[in-house]
């Protein structure tokens, strides 16, 4: 006669399949929460680092007038904006920190590249826990922030998850709309002193699964 299990066997096997599904969430989990802790440590704070030093070198802002690779004739103190999607500009970039004496590729860690195989510095590749692999790009953009024109470090199409974690660790807590960062919908635009954009601040909560923009204050 073919025996069935006990209760108590189908509850031991029960248990032990629990146990093992918890420990490869929790592995995920730690796989996540170390992936977007590197981002946030070696690519994007790092890019404070690299703003700051070129402004104690060349006591300008990075992206400032065309004499530090911006769009303006001259430098007013803010960020021009650069549309950081050209790869022109990404290369223009890189070399002006050059000049400066800062090379970004021996600052941060990244996974993009030049057709040449040299490093793209402004850009990072990075999935989110609800997104597909998105490509995060370093804008640099001054906005009007309450009511003061503010110069930020932007993380264009971020995940809304990894924004909040990378939020978390320079405010301690993913709040969005109070901090040193700000989650924020659209890029927005910047010509000059006298056309900036107002960022709106956002929740993250309204944004799971899309990709947004997270802007750290640049303190001068």
């Amino acid at each position: 006669m073919k025996k069935s299990f006990s209760l108590i066997e189908l509850s031991i096997a029960m248990i032990v399949i629990g146990i093992i599904i918890a420990a490869v969430m929790n592995g995920r989990d730690l796989i996540k929460s170390s992936q977007t802790k590197e981002f946030s440590q070696t690519f994007a704070r790092k890019w404070s680092t690299i703003v700051n030093s070129y402004y104690d070198r060349v006591n300008a802002h990075l992206t400032d007038g065309s004499s530090n690779s911006g769009l303006n004739l001259y430098s007013d103190g803010y960020f021009d904006g650069v549309d950081m999607s050209i790869d022109s500009n990404q290369t223009a970039l890189k070399n002006q920190l050059k000049v400066a004496g800062i090379n970004p590729c021996k600052l941060i860690s990244t996974n993009c590249y030049f057709d040449d195989g040299s490093c793209n510095p402004t850009c990072y590749k990075i999935a989110g826990e609800f997104t597909d692999e998105a490509t995060v790009q370093i804008y640099l953009n001054a906005y009007i922030h309450n009511s003061t024109p503010t110069n930020f470090i932007v993380l264009h199409n971020i995940p809304a998850d990894i924004a909040a974690a990378v939020d978390r660790l320079i405010d301690g807590k993913a709040i969005g709309k109070q901090g040193s960062a700000l989650a924020f919908a659209t890029l927005g635009s910047y010509s000059d002193n006298e056309n900036m954009s107002a960022i709106s601040p956002v929740d993250y909560s309204n944004y799971t699964g899309q990709l947004i923009n997270l802007g750290i204050i640049v303190e001068d």
